[in-house]
């Protein structure tokens, strides 16, 4: 994950919150899958960081939240293997084995 520190162009980052997202595509895994995954998720992680802000905000607290800080502490790994195979985008079950048929003579 990117190390930030004392970065002059942080700020760019929470300009472009599209260019934050996709510096973390090593953090996506390593996988096609997975990065494909990842890839399709940005409009719905970046709404949940707002979610996230606005609750601070509507909790009496400064918005302090960055989308980068966000970002770096997401659990990635733990997001893919938690959405269910059949959202991930790969193959559906079954694909590579037919169905058994029943044969039924009369």
């Amino acid at each position: 994950m990117p190390a930030f520190g004392d970065n002059p162009f942080l700020d760019f980052l929470e300009e472009e919150p599209k260019a934050a997202y996709f510096g973390f595509q090593d953090a996506f895994g390593r996988s096609p899958l997975q990065k494909q995954f990842f890839k399709n998720r940005f409009q719905q992680i970046h709404d949940e960081f707002m979610g996230k802000l606005g609750s601070q905000i509507m909790g009496g607290e400064l918005p302090t939240l960055r989308f980068t800080d966000f970002l770096q502490n997401m659990p990635w790994q733990q997001r893919f293997l938690e959405t269910p195979e059949s959202m991930r985008g790969g193959p559906p079950r079954g694909q590579f084995a037919p169905k058994t048929r029943s044969l039924f003579f009369g």
